[in-house]
């Protein structure tokens, strides 16, 4: 994918890093992987967290992020991000990387045609990770649309 950029006047375009990943239902959807020649595109600018939001929806998640040897993961969080979302039946999610570990996605049904919308999304909520995996019962938090982050790029979101 490239982004376009106008620099004085005229048009220059800019590689923006992508990766894409097939959800299935029979995998493990603890976490997401993200692809060792990926680590290369985020490691100057990695974090605990991520924010993934999706191009169709003005809708973002935040999922903790785990570095383990040398594998980064995608974590807590991950799983609301799967269920919000209804995926877990072939999908193909392409990520994008716009930098300070943030994440555009778009969708593909197993149709091969882009998501659109999303049916079950609850557009207000933000999934946020705790220490406790387990989703509280009762009414979800409601968040803002806007991603909440300081002029610096780090997030105001408590861990």
């Amino acid at each position: 994918m490239a982004r376009v950029v106008f620099n004085n006047g005229g048009m220059d375009e800019q590689k923006v890093p992508t990766f894409f990943k097939i959800i299935k239902s029979n995998s493990n959807t603890d976490y997401l992987r993200i692809p060792p020649e990926f680590r290369k595109h985020i490691l100057n600018e990695l974090s605990m967290r991520a924010v993934l939001t999706l191009t169709s929806v003005d809708c973002s998640w935040t999922v903790r992020v785990r570095e383990i040897g040398r594998y980064m993961y995608l974590k807590e969080g991950w799983q609301e991000f799967l269920r919000d979302n209804s995926l877990g039946d072939s999908e193909f999610l392409v990520f994008r990387y716009d930098g300070n570990m943030c994440f555009s996605i778009d969708i593909f049904e197993k149709s091969g045609c882009k998501r659109t919308e999303s049916p079950g999304i609850r557009r207000h909520q933000r999934s946020t990770f705790s220490n406790n995996t387990k989703r509280p019962r009762g009414r979800p938090r409601k968040y803002s649309n806007a991603a909440e982050h300081t002029p610096n790029g780090e997030s105001s979101i408590p861990l």
